[in-house]
């Protein structure tokens, strides 16, 4: 279920090659009308480090995309657990840093996998988990026909995923399959911290010259 090489580019949150599937945000002919709003919470053990994610993919089952849509990404570090996302008040589950990721506008036939590319987000696990937003603006929710399918994990993420959303029901557990790419943001070496601490103290040495 998880994918991190010790220098991950991408890391990979489900299995792709799962047989679920939900229409869920982006499937169905005439499913989620304007107005509808999708949270996917993502465990931060998922990342061993902090993060610069810079692509965010889906995998395509079958079907179309709903029609003349614009699937507007956001992403936040959230306080909430997974399996613990607010499925009543959805703003309850930003975090501070909220941030406007990228936004799509897909037609046709759902791909094999498809890309959210996007401004660079720097995600810090150690200050929560990571929680990606999926808007569709407009009026009302609305949904009918489930023609357009992305993998997913209906009931068995665990605790590695969870989503909540504004229309029909299923969250803990639940959840789209997620390729995040980006870059591992390097942890200061030794000798730049030694090299560091010997400019303090060349600093230090040359204020108290000064002063004696």
């Amino acid at each position: 279920m998880l994918t991190t090489p010790a220098d991950a580019t991408v890391i990979l949150a489900g299995d792709p090659n799962t047989i679920e599937m939900n229409a869920f945000p982006f499937g169905g002919k005439a499913f989620a009308e304007p107005g509808t709003r999708y949270q996917q919470v993502y465990n931060a053990s998922l990342f061993p480090k902090s993060f610069t994610i810079d692509k965010i993919s889906f995998f395509g089952h079958s079907g179309p995309f709903q029609p003349d849509r614009t699937f507007i990404m956001r992403l936040s570090t959230t306080s909430k657990a997974v399996n613990g996302l607010d499925t009543v008040s959805l703003a309850n589950n930003v975090g501070p840093d909220d941030t406007l990721f990228a936004s799509m506008s897909p037609n046709g036939t759902i791909p094999d996998k498809f890309t959210f590319d996007g401004t660079d987000f720097l995600y810090d696990p150690t200050k929560g988990n990571l929680l990606v937003e999926i808007l569709i603006p407009g009026g009302s929710v609305n949904y009918h026909l489930y023609d357009g399918y992305a993998k997913a994990h209906n009931g068995t993420f665990g605790n590695i995923s969870s989503r909540a959303h504004d229309f029909d029901s299923g969250f803990e557990s639940f959840g789209l399959v997620t390729e995040f790419e980006g870059a591992n943001v390097p942890e200061p070496t030794a000798l730049a911290i030694w090299s560091a601490l010997g400019g303090l103290g060349m600093i230090a040495a040359r204020r108290r010259r000064k002063t004696a």
